[in-house]
This record gives structure tokens, C-alpha cells and sequence, in this order.
């Protein structure tokens, strides 16, 4: 790709006899080119699907899972939102050894407490409460305490949705984290050997969690932990499902069918090619997806520098090794305007950015190059590619 565009770059700057225009040129021709040639790549490549176990819609107790929803802490007067919510994803995924978490940070703040903190936990505490009363006891409730960010200059749930993940995993592991509220079975908890993280906004099909477990336990896709390289070898400690856009965020307004598309699920079980996956046999993490528990507590703890790495998804990819489960499906709600659209984008970019030591191969040891790197590379180039068209 970067060749070829860097060869019609150069006529292109030839002929307007400008250097610049030819640099320029090189980024919008990247894109235009991009589609085109991951089809010729990938038009003899087979997708490969991850092998699976057969173990139906049960989730065995060997292989506990806790569905996990990374939010911040709604107020009293909205704590509906968390029932609705976990209620959703419990009718979807009702069978086998799953819990069910809201793992909730609250609002940055100026200080460690705030006056509204105590009604919003009681008023997320009764909504857990009324869940495991009516469904059983598999409903649970973390809230984070808040810290002090040096680089925010207030007090926030520590390291964000990342932070939020490692602690997590270290409660699992037994170990104390200061907690605002804990509410539930801790022993339940305690048994857990995946996460299956989510976004607020993230949709879980039927059966999504089983279909996840049944591909992490197949013997081809446990993660083989490397300790004195501090990562993930062979097999994956991260299945990362295909995500589609949630069908009535789609149409929700004119800008929303504009970016988002038509939106909804495939209509058949069908497995689809990712062009990492099918030709390097691992992908990009989104941020939702199947964790391991055992790989991530052992490798992503003190991995990175605190406060320095907003944009995490694909450095703890590349150190756990991500797999494209293609024959699960999640949906992802689309901004309805421009504002949202803007700041989201303002935000990845922004973390892109202060990746770019770990990509001139700064940051951490434990960080490998390689494909990962490009991942990198490619959020960048996508960075610019608006600007130099320009």
C-alpha cells in the first residue's frame, strides 16, 4: 500500500512540480487504495474461523464468566438504567455459571467525595438487590473509589476503564482494592475465569457469552503466558467478537444513517474474514471482548506508565494476542450529531497520539512489534489522512 501510493504520489507531485503536494498526496491515495488492495490480499485467503468446544448455551462452573458493563455511576434518579440494563444482557444469556456486573466509576470530581455519592450508591446498591432477589444471586455491584490524577488535576476512578479491568482482575485474584461499594457474592466472583467486558452501550446477543466461552476454552486458543517476554505467545488471551452498528442508534437521525449505516445483526450464522486475523492469525481490540483472567492479571498489571496511555486497547491487544471471533456478533450504538461524532474521534485520535512511543519503540518492554506496531501506524496514518486531503 505504501509503496504504491508513494509512487503515484510522486507523478502526482511531478506533474504540479511541488514536493509538498506529492508528500500530501501520499495519505489520500493510502486510503483511496486501502479497500482495493485488502481484497487482492485477502482474495486467496480462506476466513478462519477460531475451532470451538461443544458445549451448548451452559457455561460450566470450571469456566465461570462475569459479563461485565464499564460505565460511570448514574445518578439516583436514573439507577433504573442499571436494571434495565442487566436485565437485558440476564434475558440474553440466562443459562450456565454467569454473573452479571456493573463495574461503575464515579464523575471525575475535585474531591475524593462529593455530597451525591452516597445516594447514587444506595440507589444502585437496591437496584442490585432487587435483581438478585428476582433472579438469583448473580447480580453484583463495584464502585471504584476516586483517586487524584496528576494529569487531569482532580480525583477520578484510577487508570479509567483500564484501571478498572486490572483491578478487577486483582479482585478476582483476592487481593484488596479500594472500593467505594461492593455489593453481591464475592465468592461467585472469586471463581471467575473470564470477563466478558463491555461499553455501556454495547449490545450482547443471545447466547453471545456462551458462544465466546466456547471458543477460549478449546485447547488451540488458551493463551500460552510467556513471563519473561510479559506476553501472550500463542493462543489468546483476548477473543474480540465482530461488531456491527446497533440498528436503531443507526436510524436514529439523518446524521446518524449517514455514518452508521443500515445498521442491525447478520441475518445468518455466518463467519466473516477479518484481513489480520486471516493473514497474521490475530486482530485489533476494540475495548469489548472475552478476557482471560489468569493472562491478563499476570501481564497487564504495572505494564504500562500510570496516567501516560489514554488509547489502550490495541497495547493490551498486543501484549495478551487478540483473536477475531467472527461467528459472534455485539452492536455498538452510533452518535446521532456532530458534536458527539467530533469528540469521540477528537478523543481516539488524541490517544493514538501519545501512543507514538510505544511505536518508535519506547514505553514498555513487554510491548512487541511487529504486526501490533503496525497496528499503531495505521491509526495514525488514518489521523492525518482528513488533514493532508485537505
Amino acid at each position: 500500500q505504501a509503496f504504491l501510493s508513494a509512487i503515484l504520489a510522486g507523478g502526482i507531485g511531478a506533474a504540479f512540480d511541488s514536493g509538498w503536494v506529492a508528500i500530501l498526496s501520499i495519505w489520500p491515495l493510502w486510503e483511496t487504495l486501502r479497500p482495493m488492495l485488502e481484497w487482492a490480499f485477502t482474495r486467496g485467503a480462506p476466513a478462519s474461523p477460531l475451532p470451538k468446544m461443544a458445549i451448548g448455551s451452559q457455561i460450566p462452573r470450571q469456566h465461570a464468566t462475569v459479563i461485565c458493563v464499564t460505565a460511570l455511576l448514574p445518578a439516583a434518579g436514573k439507577a433504573d438504567w442499571i436494571e434495565r440494563r442487566l436485565t437485558d444482557l440476564y434475558h440474553k444469556n440466562p443459562d450456565g455459571e454467569l454473573s452479571f456486573l456493573l463495574l461503575a466509576d464515579f464523575k471525575p470530581a475535585k474531591y475524593p467525595s462529593m455530597p451525591e455519592d452516597d445516594t447514587m450508591i444506595a440507589a444502585a446498591r437496591k437496584v442490585i438487590d432487587r435483581l438478585n432477589k428476582r433472579y438469583g444471586n448473580r447480580f453484583m455491584l463495584i464502585v471504584r473509589s476516586r483517586r487524584f490524577c496528576k494529569t487531569q488535576n482532580c480525583f477520578s476512578g484510577w487508570e479509567r476503564k483500564r484501571g478498572a479491568i486490572v483491578e478487577l482482575c486483582r479482585i478476582i485474584k483476592g487481593e484488596k482494592v479500594p472500593l467505594a461499594c461492593f455489593r453481591g457474592d464475592l465468592a461467585r466472583l472469586r471463581r471467575v475465569r473470564y470477563i466478558l467486558t463491555l461499553d455501556a452501550d454495547t449490545g450482547l446477543l443471545m447466547d453471545g457469552a456462551a458462544e465466546l466461552v466456547r471458543t477460549a476454552i478449546h485447547p488451540l486458543n488458551r493463551p500460552v503466558i510467556d513471563k519473561e517476554r510479559g506476553r501472550v505467545t500463542a493462543g489468546y488471551g483476548i477473543l474480540s467478537p465482530k461488531i456491527t452498528v446497533d440498528v436503531q442508534s443507526a436510524g436514529k437521525t439523518w446524521f446518524s444513517r449517514v455514518m452508521g449505516g443500515a445498521g442491525g445483526i447478520s441475518s445468518y450464522a455466518v463467519s466473516s474474514g477479518n484481513l489480520y486475523q486471516d493473514l497474521y492469525h490475530q486482530c485489533i481490540f476494540t475495548g469489548k471482548g472475552l478476557i482471560d483472567v489468569e493472562a491478563a492479571y499476570q501481564l497487564l498489571d504495572g505494564a504500562f506508565p500510570e496516567n501516560r496511555v489514554l488509547s489502550h486497547d490495541i497495547l493490551e491487544g498486543g501484549i495478551l494476542r487478540v483473536g477475531y471471533a467472527s461467528g459472534t456478533e455485539m452492536t455498538d450504538a452510533v452518535p446521532s450529531s456532530a458534536g458527539p461524532w467530533f469528540d469521540r474521534m477528537h478523543r481516539w485520535i488524541r490517544g493514538d497520539w501519545q501512543n507514538l512511543p510505544f511505536f518508535i519503540g519506547g514505553g514498555t518492554q513487554k510491548f512487541p512489534g511487529g504486526i501490533v506496531r503496525w497496528f499503531l501506524f495505521d491509526n495514525l496514518r488514518r489521523s492525518i489522512t482528513p488533514i493532508a486531503t485537505v
